[in-house]
């Protein structure tokens, strides 16, 4: 077990600032955002700082005449001048306050990021395993497995999601699961998986001649010029899990499948081809009601996706390049069993 998933599985119940290497990646770019904020703080400061007094230096001006033979404004009164004086003795005060309150907020978010580099204390496994069952996922380390039930909601219907929570988009994906989204990431981490990267478009003028052969080309319209540019389009990319469902069908026995057997692709009228899901682990982003870090997973319930995530939001994602495309992937009604059919997900960790 690697220590990103020891550290996540110890913390996830209280939800954490961070979670193996997505936490310290999200911690490291808060500490650079907030030294970037310093220093634009300190800029604008410094800008109406010089601003005032300039003005300052107008009004007390002596000469009797402006350069360009204009007449001079008139000079301002003795409490005027006084107020603007004040003024600038204010916005030095304002100045050394957000340097203060500034870089305290650097200096909290780096050694927060110290404190999530540092090494967690080992867990014994079977402790690791108990607290992960608690939140209803079954953590099999030896056979590099995790496990969760879960229930059919949809099986006739467009899908963009094939696994969600109850906070999901349930209206368009195969299955509800009976777990907190970051428990199941915690299984994750638990087998050593690394969080990958979610999709993206780029300019093919940007992009590296060695990277361009994996990207789809695309023509779009600039949305500043209005012109047609050549994009290359990524699919998402990272460690590999394999994902069969299960269920008991009306005699007791054991129907299993793997996941992409149950969802239908309508650009062949077939089931998609045997594949590996990209395991992205999701992110975490600020609560801009409450201002803590929550992770999104947990927040918006999404947790397989088959149409690509946007910015990584889900755990697993399609590594297929159609994945870009929301309205080919269907349920294979044939497949399933009635809606409310009780079911088992296993996730497996394939080898890199």
């Amino acid at each position: 077990m690697n220590k990103a998933g020891i550290f996540f599985v110890l913390v996830f119940g209280v939800l954490a600032l961070g979670v193996g290497v997505a936490g310290v990646l999200m911690a490291r770019s808060r500490a650079e955002m907030a030294e970037k904020e310093v220093l634009l703080a300190r800029e604008a400061a410094s800008r109406q700082l010089a601003e005032v007094q300039e003005e300052k230096s107008r009004l007390l001006d002596p000469s009797p005449a402006a350069a360009d033979g204009h007449e001079p404004p008139a000079r301002r009164g003795l409490g005027e001048t006084e107020a603007i004086l004040q003024s600038i003795d204010m916005l030095d005060e304002r100045i050394d306050e957000l340097d203060e309150t500034l870089n305290r907020r650097v200096t909290r978010l780096w050694e927060e990021l110290d404190r999530l580099k540092a090494p967690a204390a080992p867990e014994d496994p079977g402790v690791l395993t108990s607290r992960l069952r608690e939140e209803g996922v079954r953590l099999d380390v030896g056979k590099k497995t995790v496990e969760v039930d879960g229930f059919v909601i949809q099986r006739e219907v467009l899908i963009e999601f094939v696994a969600v929570t109850g906070r999901g988009k349930t209206h368009e994906s195969l299955f509800l699961l009976d777990c907190a989204p970051r428990a199941l990431n915690a299984g994750l981490l638990a087998l050593g998986l690394a969080p990958g990267t979610p999709y993206r478009l780029t300019e093919e003028a940007l992009v590296p001649e060695v990277e361009r052969g994996s990207g789809e080309p695309l023509e779009l319209e600039d949305p500043e010029t209005g012109e047609m540019k050549r994009y290359l389009y990524f699919p998402p990319r990272g460690d590999g899990v394999e994902v069969t469902v299960s269920w008991e069908d009306e005699k007791g026995g054991v129907v299993r499948h793997r996941i992409e057997e149950l969802i239908l692709d309508a650009t062949s009228g077939k089931a998609l081809a045997p594949m590996s899901w990209v395991y992205l682990g999701s992110r975490f982003q600020r609560n801009p009601d409450t201002g803590e870090e929550v992770y999104v997973a947990d927040l918006t319930g999404d947790v397989i996706s088959i149409w690509h995530s946007y910015q990584g939001n889900t755990i697993l994602d399609n590594p297929l390049l159609v994945g870009r495309d929301d309205e080919i992937f269907f349920a294979f009604t044939d497949r399933l069993p009635p809606e409310g059919t009780r079911v088992q997900i296993t996730f497996r960790r394939e080898e890199r």
